[in-house]
């Protein structure tokens, strides 16, 4: 059987994409993995607040 995931993304407030769609299973180092690219993005781009949303990944959007 076959973990859970999703798609991130990490864009600014007017929907500029910052980082590419990327593919994320629901695991702890999934997740750091994605933290640790998502923490010096806000830095360069000095962005403070941040929100999170998780949503199921069904296969529909391919991710190059």
């Amino acid at each position: 059987m076959s973990r859970p995931c999703s798609q991130w993304m990490f864009c600014d407030f007017c929907g500029k994409v910052l980082l590419r769609p990327k593919h994320l299973e629901h695991t702890r180092s999934d997740l750091q993995l994605a933290l640790a690219e998502i923490d010096p993005a806000s830095k360069q781009r000095a962005l403070r607040d941040r929100i999170a949303s998780v949503e199921p990944w069904r296969g529909r959007a391919r991710i190059t």
